[in-house]
């Protein structure tokens, strides 16, 4: 068996390039054996492989040049031991943020593939939703560009920047308003995807429950809600809870002509 690897046969063994096994050396991290004092040229021995093995499964699984220094140099099994832990976590906070992106992804593609809203113009339908949450702009403004800019300040506030929510933004309206044909709302606010940082002054539940659903151009001043308000007149001793536009925008573009699906909430026994 070979006593001496050069640093070209180390390199190949352990597909590390030269460049890093001399940066290595450099840093005091896998010094060769000796060194030929007239070609400069580095060697290593049999005996090292181990360690460079460890190395490199060291640094697969996150440890960084300094990390791995020091363990080699103290030679204890905790100290490795509280850096795996930190790089755990660290790595468990990474995923949670990959998840929470893949959501995102999931949402807004079925969000851009809903592809029967023709078939719903005009027409009163019902639909179930889960527990629901709302990140909520402030309810002093009184026009909607002012809510929009509060909300938008709030919700990329550096306090909030952990805070998951989705793209879809709704209106909460006054339901009296409505039943005259006129647009009011009382804020407007963004679908969160956890609660989780959320200051509860911030918060709005939707309750679980079926929504009575209609589809219209909300902004545009000509709307018309006739069959809704025709349904709601009809059930004028009761009156939904929550009355929410919420925005479909099934274009990139256009605010003002962004088609909502308004959504009242009745107590089940009222449906």
């Amino acid at each position: 068996m070979k006593d001496q690897f050069s640093i070209g046969e180390v390199s190949s063994i352990f597909n590390i390039s030269v460049h890093s096994l001399r940066h290595y050396h450099k840093i005091g991290l896998i010094v060769p054996s000796c060194i030929d004092a007239e070609t400069g040229y580095r060697h290593y021995t049999f005996d090292q492989f181990q360690f460079i093995s460890r190395f490199k499964y060291l640094r697969s699984i996150g440890l960084s040049l300094e990390q791995i220094k020091h363990v080699f140099d103290t030679g204890k099994s905790e100290d490795l031991k509280l850096i795996l832990a930190d790089i755990k976590a660290q790595k468990q906070k990474e995923l949670l943020a990959i998840q929470d992106l893949f959501a995102k992804i999931d949402f807004i593609t079925d969000y851009y593939s809903f592809n029967e809203v023709d078939d719903t113009l005009n027409l009163i339908y019902k639909k179930s939703f889960p527990e629901r949450y709302l990140f909520t702009s402030d309810r002093n403004q009184t026009s909607i560009e002012s809510m929009d800019i509060s909300l938008h300040r709030k919700l990329f506030a550096e306090k909030n920047k952990e805070i998951s929510f989705m793209r879809q933004f709704s209106y909460v309206l006054d339901f009296d308003a409505l039943m005259q044909n006129v647009f009011k709302p009382l804020c407007t606010s963004v679908l969160l995807n956890s609660t989780n940082k959320v200051n509860p002054d911030d918060l709005a539940v939707l309750p679980a429950g079926d929504y009575v659903c209609f589809c219209t151009h909300i902004l545009n001043e000509g709307f018309d809600i006739t069959p809704l308000m025709t349904y709601a007149n009809r059930k004028r001793e009761q009156r939904p809870t929550i009355v929410l536009a919420m925005e479909y925008e099934d274009h990139l573009h256009e605010y003002y002509n962004a088609l909502y699906e308004l959504q009242l909430f009745y107590p089940s026994k009222t449906l």
